[in-house]
């Protein structure tokens, strides 16, 4: 199927519905501390996991719950770039992954989990482009240590840029095998969105507990 070619993404801003639009460069020295947020994703599980190759992207449709600050947001996909879309003080991490959730009043929020190269890390993603179902822990995308994130109101980051995204930025990368990066980059190479201007936006930080983990 043909894809999205990125190499013409400066034309994709015609179908922005806001001038809010997403990825940005975060710099911690502009960022400001919010309260602590309490989230709990013990419900992302071993799930099936389908795979779905679309223009956009292959997006990986799958289940699971978050609970955050009382309020539950139910998974419904996630995508990975290769390349990170958002810069934490001009820094770009090896890949991106997005677990896109929606809550009851159809408001969306992207989970952005950042990654980083690591020899000991587990083969997880690799499997999932060789076999129409698989399952898939998503609690492997997220980091295993206390962490917190950082959030803004943005898009999505490929056509038609929907907006009023919740984006919800995890401060601390997790691990991802050398096989797994070799696979995003040839499935979708350099599918990355350039950082778009913040026009006013204030990016806060909030320390996340408890985080709870299954393993």
């Amino acid at each position: 199927m043909e894809k999205l070619d990125y190499r013409f993404q400066s034309a994709w801003t015609a179908t922005a519905l806001s001038n809010l639009e997403s990825p940005i460069a975060i710099e911690k020295s502009a960022v400001v501390t919010g309260d602590d947020w309490q989230v709990d994703w013990t419900d992302f599980q071993n799930t099936p996991v389908k795979k779905s190759p679309e223009v956009i992207g292959d997006q990986f449709y799958c289940q699971g719950q978050l609970i955050l600050n009382q309020q539950a947001w139910n998974v419904v996909r996630f995508h990975i770039h290769d390349g990170a879309e958002h810069l934490i003080d001009d820094q770009r991490e090896a890949a991106e992954i997005h677990i896109v959730c929606q809550n009851q009043l159809g408001q969306t929020m992207v989970v952005g989990a950042f990654a980083e190269v690591d020899e000991k890390h587990p083969v997880i993603f690799a499997p999932l482009f060789s076999e129409e179902k698989k399952t898939v822990n998503l609690q492997d995308l997220l980091p295993v240590e206390k962490t917190g994130c950082f959030t803004y109101t943005g898009s999505l980051t490929t056509p038609p840029l929907k907006k009023d995204i919740n984006w919800f930025l995890l401060d601390k990368p997790v691990g991802i095998s050398p096989k797994d990066l070799a696979t995003f980059a040839e499935a979708y190479p350099d599918n990355y969105r350039d950082c778009q201007p913040l026009s006013g936006r204030t990016v806060v930080y909030h320390h996340l507990s408890p985080v709870t983990h299954l393993k």
